[in-house]
């Protein structure tokens, strides 16, 4: 495996999170003051086994009531007010994305460390209710054609000629009660057990649960279709096309 990035290809790296130590973050490219891990936890490969998928609370974290672009998401997870932990691999809206870590390291974005420790996540452009017809609509798969984009870049900036197999395959993942990955694939954060700190164990958020750190994401009616042909489309230029 040969790496392709460097220290400007990636948004946490060169803006400092408030609440971190200055080498919180210990890399291959260095150490820096942001969140997530810099080497993946638990004895896991640097390659992802899991991808998840997420949106933003715009109404809650932000009290925006907007759609929320890729720079803004990163912006707030990268300099939050308050004391928040989270971190994402990628941002993405209409059109454009912004990488924000090297997906060879552990993102905090799901409120489990079995999950963190195995997947890279994405964030896509939007807020709570948008509904299912939404997220099969137009506008919506501009954001996917961006997700897809930020997932084959950052692949390819992290493992190189690699790439490819350091994308988890295109269907449906399953997890394990614990988080941990049972079959490969993509999910969503609502789909991901949160743990519960007071009874220690993990627990399977219900539709609409917005406790225990986890969050309702996209819809339990994700058009998973739509999204895997679009990223195996973007997959297909990248190999024969090469570049954005």
């Amino acid at each position: 495996m040969a790496a392709r990035d460097s220290i400007s290809d990636y948004y946490n790296l060169t803006h400092p999170h408030r609440w971190a130590g200055a080498n919180a973050f210990q890399h291959r490219l260095g150490d820096f003051q942001a969140r997530g891990r810099g080497v993946r936890g638990k004895n896991h490969p640097p390659e992802p086994s899991l991808g998840i998928l997420h949106v933003p609370h715009a109404d809650i974290l932000l009290r925006t009531g907007r759609d929320l672009t890729a720079e803004r998401m990163a912006a707030y997870l990268a300099d939050p007010a308050e004391r928040r932990s989270a971190s994402i691999h990628a941002f993405s809206d209409r059109d454009s994305f912004l990488i924000t870590q090297p997906f060879d390291s552990e993102a905090w974005g799901a409120a489990n460390s079995n999950a963190n420790a195995s997947s890279i996540q994405f964030e896509i452009g939007g807020r709570l209710g948008m509904g299912d017809a939404y997220w099969r609509s137009e506008d919506a798969i501009k954001k996917y054609i961006q997700t897809a984009k930020s997932v084959v870049q950052g692949s390819f900036l992290a493992f190189g000629d690699e790439w490819e197999w350091a994308i988890p395959p295109l269907e449906k993942a399953q997890l394990n009660r614990d988080g941990s990955t049972r079959v490969k694939g993509w999910t969503q954060h609502r789909e991901v057990p949160y743990f519960n700190r007071q009874t220690r164990t993990y627990n399977q958020p219900d539709a609409n649960n917005m406790t225990q750190g986890q969050n309702p994401d996209v819809t339990p009616n994700f058009p998973w279709d739509i999204w895997f042909d679009i990223l195996a489309k973007e997959m297909i230029r990248f190999r024969t096309e090469g570049g954005l």
